[in-house]
């Protein structure tokens, strides 16, 4: 190998590496709402205390049961520097809670399975978020199943 191709072998590899750690970072970064994203893990719950103080007085405070979707893998969600509740990125989210909108969900018959959930992802702004991300879910089924 010449002296000449030693001086550029380097700069190239570095080159090449950060275009494959870049591109690498934007596939691993997953979207806000209104991207709707499907995830998989394992449906789990948690116990959390609720209002009206969230764990500070637990006489007075409600118990809740809150749905967790444990990720296999770390997961990371970009912000969006424009939105005013979703600019925030989070890296290595390992653990997500899961909303369900309108009636009692009927999700406990999945607990302890593999699911693949369907939903929005949102940045934790109230007080009853307890994971710094939650996903509204659209759907929720067993891995296995058509999604």
């Amino acid at each position: 190998m010449s002296l000449l191709s030693l001086k550029w072998s380097l700069p190239l590899f570095l080159v090449a590496l950060a275009c494959h750690r870049s591109s690498h970072l934007s596939q691993s970064c997953l979207s806000y709402e209104p991207e709707v994203v499907v995830l998989t893990g394992t449906l789990t719950e948690e116990r959390r205390f609720g209002a009206p103080n969230y764990g500070e007085n637990p006489s007075t405070d409600r118990k809740l049961i809150i749905p967790i979707l444990q990720l296999g893998d770390d997961v990371n969600v970009c912000g969006e520097a424009k939105s005013e509740l979703n600019a925030d990125t989070i890296r290595g989210v390992r653990q997500i809670q899961l909303i369900f909108a309108g009636e009692r969900p009927t999700y406990q018959r999945l607990l302890h399975e593999e699911v693949r959930v369907i939903g929005t992802l949102e940045e934790a702004v109230l007080g009853s978020d307890f994971t710094d991300v939650v996903l509204t879910v659209k759907a929720i089924k067993p891995v296995g199943t058509r999604p």
